[in-house]
């Protein structure tokens, strides 16, 4: 069996980086990222094999100052899946499929940072920068375990927040799932577009999205609000629109009400923070399917050839363009309606 895997080490020196590294924590299973390495950084193991569809680990690096030098740590963080490698220049892109498997903290004492440096590449202290390779591919170590519970997540964003400063005031969370609440299940994503993995919903229907949230700040109003839902109202309404700060672990949701449509359409719903809140903005693609309203617009057919009078005696035409407009009148009534 395939031992092997990709380690991605995604740094913490600057914002764009720390993002990465949260949203890596928040996105829903089958999400699929895009991380971007100059090749100076990857250790040539890497394109000389073929690596679609073989498994990688996302590991955070934090730099620590040591006097003169900056100092690596590690913090592995989330399994998932190569979907695609791209080339442009000297640049290499990594597209990858997240899965619900978490490292998981609760099983090991201490952390997994000795494990992670025990690799052969791996990013390695620099004065100015990290150096090394931040991409890698060397054999799964065996201590390494993952878990897809809700408290392997909490134990990565509780070990975060407390060893690194910078992370003590972030609101952390992870979305869960999407629940169709007609059909009693689970939504899966789906590949929509090329490296765009979304939801396909339905029109007229009602949906659950499910959200952990951990708030590790301490002396904070845990009644204030920490996100927005945006959606375009015309399509999506939701409830709550604000999604408010709970116990230091909570669980929410947002209920979504899709309008009815004539047309399939894509559109996104996204998880804004507040401005003072430090998290990130997540945003999820949904493709709508159209809803054919047969019976109103059955009723405007039969209404419009009752107006017209074809095939009836003369003597019944004025009863018949009547009895016509009037159903008519009913079916783009209905037609209007079933559209709100």
């Amino acid at each position: 069996m395939e031992r092997n895997t990709i380690y991605l080490f995604s740094s913490c020196q600057r914002p764009l980086y720390k993002m990465d590294n949260l949203r890596m924590l928040g996105f829903p299973t089958g999400s699929i990222i895009h991380f971007r390495y100059d090749k100076k950084w990857i250790s040539e193991n890497v394109y000389t094999e073929k690596l679609e569809n073989k498994d990688v680990i996302v590991i955070m690096v934090y730099s620590e100052k040591s006097g003169e030098k900056l100092i690596p740590k590690f913090f592995p963080l989330r399994k998932g899946q190569i979907v695609k490698i791209e080339t442009e220049g000297s640049f290499f892109h990594f597209y990858f499929k997240v899965s619900n498997e978490f490292v998981d903290y609760t099983k090991r004492e201490g952390d997994y940072h000795d494990i992670i440096n025990s690799l052969k590449n791996k990013p390695t202290e620099g004065s100015e920068f990290l150096q090394g390779k931040f991409v890698s591919w060397e054999e799964l170590h065996p201590d390494i375990r993952f878990s897809s519970e809700i408290l392997a997540w909490e134990g990565i964003v509780k070990k975060i927040s407390q060893e690194i400063s910078s992370f003590s005031q972030t609101v952390f969370y992870k979305i869960n799932k999407l629940y169709d609440t007609d059909r009693k299940q689970e939504v899966a994503m789906e590949e929509l577009e090329e490296l765009q993995n979304g939801y396909k919903l339905r029109s007229g229907e009602k949906y659950i999205l499910e959200l952990s949230v951990y708030d590790p700040r301490k002396d904070v109003s845990r009644e204030e609000p920490i996100f927005k839902v945006h959606t375009d109202k015309e399509i999506i309404t939701t409830f709550p629109i604000e999604i408010m700060s709970g116990f230091r672990l909570d669980k929410k949701r947002v209920y979504l009400s899709i309008k009815r449509r004539l047309s399939d359409m894509d559109t996104f719903i996204t998880l804004f923070p507040q401005s003072n809140i430090d998290t990130i903005s997540i945003s999820l693609l949904f493709r709508l399917g159209k809803s054919i309203p047969l019976l109103p617009l059955f009723s405007i057919f039969v209404g419009l050839f009752l107006t017209s009078g074809i095939f009836l005696p003369k003597a019944w035409s004025n009863i018949s363009q009547i009895l016509g407009m009037i159903i008519t009148t009913v079916g783009v009534w209905f037609l209007n309606e079933y559209r709100k």
